[in-house]
C-alpha cells in the first residue's frame, strides 16, 4: 500500500512542478513596477513599525510608518510574496502579488492577534485573485459558516459528512452521533470548541447532534501528525475544532428566519459591533427545530414475539399502545463575547456559549420500524404470557406497521461553556492565558413511561412499562497558558495546558432504591507541557515541530469485594500516567502555488471514565436492544492507547485558479480498547463485558480534493477519500460462540458501539455564481460500501439557490437528500442492513446481521436572511 501511494505522490510532484516554474519565468520579463500598501489590525487600526519583507523576482525590506503605510519601488515584473511581522501579532503574508510592466499594486494586510482558539495559528492573508493553497504541515479542511447555512439541515453532522477525512458514528436505534477523523474510533479523535477540549465523559466521545450550528463561525479539520498545535499530542486520528464567530472589526447585524417542509422553524440573530474604540462585542441567539417526517403521524408500539423476526415474513406480536410518532428535535443557543483592548497589544476577552436541546418527546427519535407485523392476542406462555392492549383489540388478526419505541420519555441536553482570554505583548513576545469552564448535562427522562402499558395479562390487567432514565453530568475546567516568542521568520511557543473532566452518570429504573450509578464521581485531569515552533530552514523549506509531555491523573473508584458472600463496594482509585509525544513536519514550497508536506509523530489516548471507574452493574435488555442481560464490569488497570503516524501531501494551484490537494495518512494504534465477553451460568445475566487492551488498529486514508471556485461563473469542487481501517490481535477469549464485531483482519464496521469506515466516500458540487451574486449549487455525497448507515452504497444529493432581493435581504431555498435516497421509512429497520463479517470464539468468520440506519429524509427549507453589510 505504501509503495503505491509513494509512487503516486512522486508522480504528482514531477508532473506539477514545471508548470508554475514556466509561469514565473514568463512573468519575470518586464519593466519596473511598484507595490505599496498598508498594515492594519483586525479592527482596522493602522500598525506602525511592522516589518515588511518582499521576496520574489527581487528582494527588499522596510517597515511601516506611523500610518501603517509601506512602499516598494523599482521592482522587476514577476510574482512576489509579502511577509509582515510585528510583536504581539501573528505573521501575515500576501502571496502571488503579480507586478507587470510599469504597474503599481496596492495591498491591504490585516494582522491578527495570536489566538489559539483556531488551529490555524499562523494567519495567512491572500490578496491575489488566485485561490489559496494549504501551505501548512497538516492535512486541513475548513468548513465555513456559509457552507453550513447552505444546507437545508444546517447541522454540524450534515456539514462534516462532506469532509473526506471525517466519518460519523451512528448508534443503532438512538439518534446519537459521534465524530471520527482519519479512520479511527470517535474516542480516539479530538473535538474542541474554540481550542478547548469538549467532554469525553462516560463514553469517551462528544455527542454531536445536539449543538446548534448557528453559533459557529466555522469548523476546522486537521488530520495526521502535521498538526503541531499545543493540543496535538492527544489527537490520534485528528481534530475537529468548532469555532464561534470572531472579532473581525466590521460591525454587522444578521437575522435569519426560515421553515422547512416539516414546519420546522429556524430563527437566528447575530450582532457584532464596537462601543467606542476599545470594546468589541458579539451577541447571538437562536432557536431551531427539526420536526421530521413523523410530525402529526400516528402509529402503534408493539412487542414482537421474536425480535429476530422483526421486518421478516411471519413476524407476529402484540400492541402495547397507539399514539403519536412525532419526536421533534429542538435546539436553542446563545453566544455572547466581549473584547476590551487596553492597547494595540493587550486585550482581554470573555465569552459564553450556551446550548439547550433535546427531543420532547423522545418517541420515535429513538425508535425502530419493525416492519409489517401480524397482531395476535397474546405471546408467551404461562406466567410470562403477554397480551395485546384491549383498547386496540381491533388490530388482532390484522397486519399493521409495527413501531418499537418508548412513550413517556424525553431527552434533554444542556451545555453552557464559559471561556476567556488575556493577551499581552512582552517586547516582541506574546503571552496568552485562556481559561474555560462548563458543564455538559444530558438527561433521558423516562419517568413518564410508567403511565404507558407494556402489556396486559390474560386476565386483562395492565402491566406498565418499567421506566428507564439516564443522567450524565460532565463538569469541564481548564486553562491554557502560552508564551509565543518570534525570532526572524521563526517562532517558538511554550504552553502549559490543564483540563479536567468530572463525570457522573446514573442509568436504570429511577424508582429503584438506590437509582443505579454506572459512573461514580470520576475526575480525569490532564496536564500538557508542550514546546511547539515554526522554523524557516531555507527560503523554500520550513519545519513545524511539537514536543508534548502529557500527565493524566484519574481519581475515581474501583470495585472491592471483602469476601465471596458480599456484593462489591466502591473504594477510591487513583492513577497517574505520563507520556511523551513528538511531532515533526516539513513543508517545501519550491515556487508560488506549489507546496509539499511530510510529517511524523505519536499521540496518546487515555481511558475514559465509563471504562475504568465504578463497580459492575447489570444492564437489562430493552425493546431496541433485546440481546440479553449483561454484567458491565470496569477495568481500573486499562492502559492508554498509543498511536504512531506519518503523513505526506501536496497542494498545487493551477493557472486557472483551481487548487489540487492530495494527502496520505498512515496511523497505527496499539493497546486498542476492546470488550472481553465471558459467558456466565447460574446468574441473572448471561455474560459479562469488560474493557481490555486487546488489539492493534492499522488505518490508512488517502484524500484528494480539487476546487475551482471563481467569484463569478461556473465553479466546482470534488473531494474523495479511500480508507482502510483494520483491527488485529483481538484474542479469541474476547468473543462468544456467536459471531460478533469487530473481527480480526476485517474493515471496521458493526453495531451501535462500532464505527463503520467506508472503503470510499466522496463529495462533489457544481455551483454557478451570477453577476448579481445569486448562487445555485448542486452537490452529491457518495457513501460507499461499509458505510455507517449499514446500507449498500448510497448517494445523497443536496441543492441550494440563494437570490439577493436587494443589498440587505437574501432569499434562499435549499434541499437535502432531494431524491430521498436511503431514507427507508425514516426509522431504523431491524434485520435489514447489509450483513458484516463477525468472528466467534473459535476464530471462525460469519455474517452478522445489522439494522438499516436511515439517511435523513428529504428536507426542503425556505429562509430569508437580513444582513446590513452587503
Amino acid at each position: 500500500m505504501f509503495s503505491r501511494v509513494a509512487l503516486v505522490f512522486v508522480a504528482l510532484a514531477i508532473a506539477l512542478s514545471p508548470i508554475a516554474a514556466r509561469s514565473d519565468e514568463a512573468l519575470s520579463i518586464g519593466k519596473a513596477g511598484a507595490i505599496t500598501g498598508s498594515v492594519y489590525t483586525a479592527g482596522g487600526a493602522p500598525v506602525a513599525g511592522a516589518q515588511v519583507v518582499l521576496t520574489g523576482a527581487s528582494a527588499q525590506h522596510t517597515s511601516t510608518d506611523a500610518n501603517g503605510l509601506f512602499a516598494f519601488t523599482n521592482l522587476a515584473a514577476g510574482l512576489y510574496q509579502l511577509e509582515v511581522t510585528k510583536g504581539g501579532y501573528l505573521p501575515a503574508s500576501a502571496q502571488d502579488v503579480a507586478v507587470t510592466s510599469g504597474s503599481s499594486i496596492t495591498e491591504k494586510v490585516f494582522l491578527q492577534q495570536p489566538d489559539l482558539s483556531s488551529l490555524r495559528t499562523i494567519a495567512a492573508v491572500s490578496t491575489s485573485s488566485h485561490s489559496s493553497i494549504n501551505t501548512s504541515a497538516a492535512a486541513q479542511t475548513v468548513v465555513s459558516a456559509q457552507q453550513i447555512q447552505n444546507l437545508a439541515n444546517p447541522q454540524i453532522n450534515e456539514a462534516l459528512q462532506h469532509v473526506p477525512a471525517v466519518n460519523l458514528q451512528r448508534t443503532g436505534s438512538a439518534p446519537n452521533t459521534a465524530i471520527s477523523v482519519g479512520g479511527v474510533q470517535p474516542y480516539e479523535s479530538q473535538v474542541l470548541l474554540d481550542g478547548h477540549p469538549l467532554s469525553t465523559g462516560r463514553y469517551g466521545s462528544w455527542i454531536s447532534q445536539y449543538f446548534n450550528s448557528f453559533m459557529l463561525g466555522g469548523m476546522e479539520v486537521e488530520v495526521g501528525p502535521g498538526n503541531t498545535t499545543p493540543f496535538a499530542g492527544n489527537a490520534i486520528g485528528g481534530t475537529v475544532n468548532l469555532t464561534t464567530p470572531s472579532f473581525n472589526g466590521t460591525p454587522r447585524t444578521e437575522f435569519t428566519v426560515g421553515m422547512d417542509n416539516y414546519l420546522s422553524q429556524y430563527s437566528n440573530f447575530l450582532k457584532t459591533g464596537k462601543l467606542g474604540d476599545k470594546f468589541s462585542y458579539i451577541f447571538g441567539v437562536g432557536y431551531n427545530s427539526k420536526n421530521g417526517p413523523y410530525q402529526d403521524s400516528q402509529g402503534c408500539v408493539v412487542t414482537p414475539a421474536s425480535a429476530s423476526k422483526d421486518n421478516l415474513p411471519g413476524s407476529t406480536g402484540i400492541v402495547q399502545f397507539c399514539g403519536s410518532l412525532g419526536a421533534p428535535l429542538f435546539q436553542k443557543g446563545e453566544v455572547i463575547k466581549g473584547e476590551y483592548d487596553f492597547s494595540p497589544s493587550t486585550s482581554i476577552q470573555i465569552g459564553y456559549v450556551g446550548s439547550q436541546s433535546g427531543f420532547y418527546p423522545q418517541a420515535s427519535s429513538y425508535g425502530q420500524w419493525a416492519g409489517n407485523m401480524t397482531i395476535v392476542p397474546c405471546i408467551g406462555a404461562g406466567a410470562k404470557q403477554q397480551c395485546t392492549n384491549p383498547n386496540y383489540s381491533q388490530y388482532v388478526g390484522k397486519t399493521i406497521n409495527g413501531y418499537i419505541f418508548y412513550p413517556g420519555s424525553n431527552v434533554f441536553n444542556d451545555q453552557p461553556i464559559w471561556e476567556g482570554q488575556f493577551r499581552t505583548a512582552i517586547g516582541d513576545n506574546t503571552l496568552l492565558i485562556r481559561p474555560y469552564t462548563g458543564v455538559v448535562y444530558r438527561d433521558i427522562d423516562g419517568g413518564g413511561e410508567a403511565f404507558y402499558p407494556s402489556y396486559y395479562t390474560a386476565a386483562g390487567v395492565e402491566v406498565p412499562q418499567s421506566p428507564y432514565t439516564t443522567v450524565e453530568q460532565d463538569r469541564l475546567h481548564g486553562t491554557t497558558v502560552s508564551f509565543i516568542h518570534p525570532f526572524g521568520n521563526n517562532d517558538v511557543t511554550a504552553t502549559y495546558d490543564y483540563h479536567s473532566d468530572d463525570t457522573y452518570a446514573q442509568a436504570g429504573n429511577p424508582t429503584a432504591v438506590p437509582f443505579p450509578v454506572v459512573v461514580p464521581n470520576t475526575m480525569a485531569r490532564t496536564n500538557i507541557f508542550s514546546l511547539t515552533g515554526n522554523f524557516a530552514l531555507t527560503q523554500a523549506l520550513s519545519m513545524a515541530a511539537g514536543l508534548y509531555n502529557t500527565n493524566w491523573q484519574l481519581n475515581g473508584w474501583q470495585a472491592y469485594q471483602p469476601n465471596a458472600a458480599t456484593n462489591p463496594v466502591n473504594v477510591p482509585l487513583a492513577r497517574s500516567v505520563n507520556h511523551f509525544d513528538p511531532h515533526v513536519a516539513f513543508t517545501l514550497s519550491p515556487e508560488n502555488g506549489l507546496s509539499y508536506r511530510l510529517s511524523f509523530g505519536s499521540s496518546v489516548n487515555f481511558p475514559y471514565a465509563g471504562n475504568v471507574s465504578g463497580i459492575p452493574y447489570v444492564q437489562l435488555p430493552t425493546a431496541t436492544a433485546p440481546n440479553g442481560t449483561t454484567l458491565v464490569e470496569k477495568n481500573p488497570a486499562l492502559e492508554p492507547e498509543v498511536a504512531h503516524a506519518w503523513g505526506a501531501g501536496v497542494d498545487k494551484r493551477f493557472h486557472s485558479g483551481g487548487v489540487l490537494s492530495f494527502d496520505y495518512i498512515n496511523t497505527n494504534v496499539n493497546n486498542v480498547f476492546e470488550t472481553l465477553s465471558t459467558p456466565v451460568t447460574g446468574q441473572v445475566y448471561a455474560y459479562t463485558n469488560m474493557p481490555i487492551n486487546a488489539a492493534n488498529l492499522s488505518a490508512q486514508i488517502a484524500t484528494l480534493k480539487y476546487s475551482y471556485l471563481p467569484n463569478f461563473g461556473l465553479g466546482y469542487y470534488v473531494s474523495g477519500a479511500v480508507q482502510r481501517s483494520i483491527i488485529n490481535g483481538i484474542p479469541l477469549a474476547a468473543f462468544t460462540s456467536s459471531f460478533s464485531v469487530p473481527a480480526n483482519g476485517v474493515q471496521q464496521c458493526g453495531t451501535a458501539t462500532s464505527l463503520c469506515v467506508p472503503y470510499l466516500k466522496a463529495y462533489g458540487s457544481l455551483q454557478y455564481t451570477f453577476t448579481d451574486r445569486s448562487l445555485f449549487l448542486l452537490g452529491a455525497d457518495f457513501e460507499g460500501k461499509n458505510n455507517s448507515y449499514n446500507q449498500g452504497p448510497v448517494t445523497i444529493f443536496n441543492m441550494t439557490y440563494r437570490h439577493p432581493m436587494n443589498k440587505y435581504f437574501d432569499l434562499q431555498v435549499a434541499g437535502d437528500n432531494i431524491f430521498n435516497d436511503g431514507a427507508y421509512n425514516n426509522l431504523v429497520v431491524p434485520n435489514a442492513g447489509v450483513p458484516v463479517v463477525g468472528e466467534n470464539n473459535l476464530g471462525q468468520y460469519g455474517s452478522y446481521t445489522t439494522p438499516i440506519i436511515p439517511v435523513e429524509p428529504r428536507t426542503i427549507r425556505l429562509q430569508l436572511n437580513f444582513h446590513d453589510v452587503p
